[in-house]
């Protein structure tokens, strides 16, 4: 039996690779104040919610938070 996971890729041109891991990908606006909201485990600092995932067959809803602070990724179940 297969194991089906869903995984988000993010892709962002940039002109070097130094301007590749500072840019950040997409950020909630300032002015949204429903915006799921998570503590980054690493640094402390506030993560960005990317995206959520649909469920699929087996699985549940997941969310996914990035840290731009340490580029630490987090998926939880939602």
């Amino acid at each position: 039996m297969s194991d089906m996971r869903r995984v988000a890729v993010l892709f962002v041109p940039a002109s070097n690779k130094a301007d590749h891991m500072a840019a950040p990908v997409a950020k909630a606006s300032p002015d949204r104040t429903d915006a799921p909201s998570r503590t980054c485990d690493k640094c402390g600092a506030d993560m960005t919610h990317l995206s959520d995932l649909q469920p699929i067959i087996g699985s549940a809803a997941m969310r996914i938070f990035r840290c731009y602070a340490c580029n630490h990724v987090v998926s939880e179940e939602r």
